[in-house]
């Protein structure tokens, strides 16, 4: 009524944003309608917009049209000079990097974002160290795993924000569970408990989280509690291929995340599948989810799940 074309675009990401979280998806009209305000008005809004609809697309498996949406807005604020999104767009880009498998150069930027966000005090050091500390859990770098894990559950905690804190608790169950279980149940505890305390909210960032928990859970041998939930509360793809992997359908599980794009998610839980066939003394099946795990592990350089897949290679020779 008033014709604050900016301000109703900030609303309506607003209001976009809180409706997905709480499961109504036809929400991401909102968030595309805020950026579409913000584009005619010649507003730094729609950089915030293009932020925001990259995360939720990432939260309802659409990965490619997440980075498409990141990378408009990165390029957005490079030319209206906003810095701080800058940054954030700029750092949200190793995502990609990461499950395209291009780890080194993802790693790379992760160190240099991650050393300027410490000197320069960034909310977006938190994620990076979380993402940091899964190429280095692939890699067999447990110390350099935890170091991440304690210093993001650090900056977590003192954020409260689901969206920091469920994926930060989610990592240090999964970095800590081979070294601290006590430590580790205790992070996967709060984290179930927060999510069932939120109402099962998309906000907690599902994209993220539930990667860390598909490791975490089965090493604490606590695969069935996710399997308490309600099937209706499986909202997004992330939550149904973590489902599907929970229930033991590894195959079922790794072709959902092969729709999604998910790279190394499809790999863990082909390794996984692998694993199980192995003891069944089904070896020409292992062979083959090993044969494209492997793949996958040798082009990232995931030193510690390719010793892992040769193991079972040479197992079920």
């Amino acid at each position: 009524e008033l014709d604050l074309d900016v301000l109703r675009a900030h609303a309506l990401n607003n209001v976009g944003m809180a409706r997905v979280a709480t499961g109504d998806l036809d929400a991401l009209d909102d968030v595309e309608e805020s950026i579409a305000i913000g584009l005619a008005a010649n507003s730094p809004e729609a950089i915030r917009g293009y932020g925001n609809l990259g995360s939720l697309l990432m939260d309802l498996g659409q990965l490619d049209r997440a980075f498409a949406s990141i990378e408009e807005g990165r390029r957005l604020a490079e030319r209206f000079g906003v810095v701080g999104h800058l940054r954030w767009l700029t750092a949200e880009m190793a995502w990609q990097l990461y499950y395209e498998g291009r780890w080194d150069e993802a790693l790379r930027q992760l160190d240099e974002t991650i050393a300027d966000f410490v000197e320069n005090s960034f909310w977006m050091e938190c994620p990076c160290r979380w993402l940091r500390g899964r190429i280095r859990v692939g890699r067999g770098d447990s110390e350099g795993a935890q170091t991440d894990a304690a210093r993001c559950l650090e900056l977590a905690r003192l954020a409260k924000d689901p969206q920091v804190l469920w994926p930060a608790l989610a990592f240090g169950a999964r970095a800590f569970s081979g070294t601290d279980r006590r430590r580790a149940n205790d992070l996967a505890d709060e984290l179930l408990a927060e999510w069932r305390a939120q109402e099962l909210l998309i906000s907690g960032s599902d994209s993220e989280w539930l990667n860390d928990l598909i490791a975490a859970l089965p090493r604490l041998g606590r695969e069935r509690e996710f399997l308490e939930v309600d099937e209706a509360e499986m909202t997004t793809p992330w939550r149904r291929a973590a489902r599907t992997f929970f229930l033991g359908d590894y195959a079922g599980a790794a072709e959902m995340y092969a729709t999604i794009g998910a790279k190394p998610q499809e790999a863990y839980v082909r390794l996984r599948a692998a694993e199980a066939l192995v003891g069944e003394g089904r070896r020409k099946e292992a062979d083959a989810e090993l044969e494209r795990a492997l793949t996958f592990w040798r082009s990232a350089g995931a030193t510690a799940y390719v010793r892992e897949g040769e193991a079972l290679l040479a197992e079920s020779a």
